[in-house]
């Protein structure tokens, strides 16, 4: 396999709202998504708001993007880094004690477990879990072969409350594919909350 900048090899993640994106050209389509997505949550999000108490900054619906490094790799030397973006939509219910459950869908499905901590509670340390796909297309010659790939991440992250309705997130991720494929992920990003 080629590196994917010399046009041998190309890879692009997807499952529900695919927003990330590794192919520029395919742009439109992301933001299209992205779109729909935002406008889809702002209509329904009147219906399905609830009141928020002050002291729960993680607590509802919301949506966000994010930006960072990707480095796939895989068998017989096969090694690509990415410039990777990424949307996504999610829910979360803070319990009174601390403890924060979530999902989230963007480039994958993932679901959380987190603690708010700090004095006003407004840093959120947290780990999850999640299903992937990877679509990996070759091409030798003439020809060009392209194979999903289905995978399981896990990761950790941190998140500080801005205000009430504005995040700011920190993520690692790492990716386990079938076919002897993997992914490491740092991104940084930004949420708004319902």
């Amino acid at each position: 396999m080629s590196c994917g900048a010399c046009g041998g090899t190309r890879l692009s993640g997807h499952f529900l709202l695919i927003i990330e994106r590794i192919n520029m050209p395919k742009m439109n389509r992301t933001f299209i998504t992205g779109l729909a997505a935002l406008t889809m949550t702002a209509m329904i999000s009147p219906i399905i708001s609830t009141a928020q108490a002050d002291d729960k900054k993680f607590d509802g619906f919301y949506l966000g993007a994010e930006a960072g490094y990707r480095d796939f790799s895989g068998s017989g030397n096969f090694d690509q880094d990415d410039f990777v973006y990424d949307g996504f939509i999610g829910y979360r219910k803070q319990m009174n004690n601390g403890w924060v459950l979530g999902l989230e869908g963007g480039s994958g499905i993932d679901a959380s477990l987190g603690y708010a901590m700090g004095q006003n509670k407004d840093f959120l340390a947290f780990g999850f879990v999640g299903y992937s796909n990877a679509k990996v297309t070759t091409t030798s010659g003439p020809t060009q072969t392209s194979t999903n790939f289905d995978g399981i991440r896990f990761g950790v992250g941190g998140e500080y409350a801005v205000s009430k309705h504005i995040s700011l997130r920190l993520t690692g991720t790492y990716t386990n594919f079938e076919g002897n494929f993997s992914a490491t992920k740092a991104t940084a990003g930004i949420l708004f909350r319902f």
